[in-house]
């Protein structure tokens, strides 16, 4: 049984290469914080349900593993002020 929601996989492949791409360029993965612009705050919240699938241990095995390719560091949260 799969919890949450499970878009496609090549839907899902897009949000990484723009999560990764956003890294690349940006420096920092992408925020929630106020002011934050929609595309990226979007972004953000994709990520946090990586993360959250990740806890429950409902994400996808080959997920995981291109998340820790293309994202080294994506399960880690850093708060605004570290």
């Amino acid at each position: 049984m799969e919890h949450g929601f499970r878009p496609d996989d090549e839907t899902w492949t897009a949000h990484l290469e723009h999560l990764a791409h956003h890294l690349r360029v940006r420096g920092l993965l992408p925020s929630t914080a106020v002011g934050t612009d929609v595309v990226e705050r979007r972004l953000a919240y994709w990520l946090i349900t990586q993360r959250r699938e990740e806890r429950m241990r409902t994400l996808l095995p080959h997920r995981r593993e291109q998340l820790d390719q293309a994202v080294p560091g994506w399960r880690t949260h850093r708060p605004m002020w570290a």
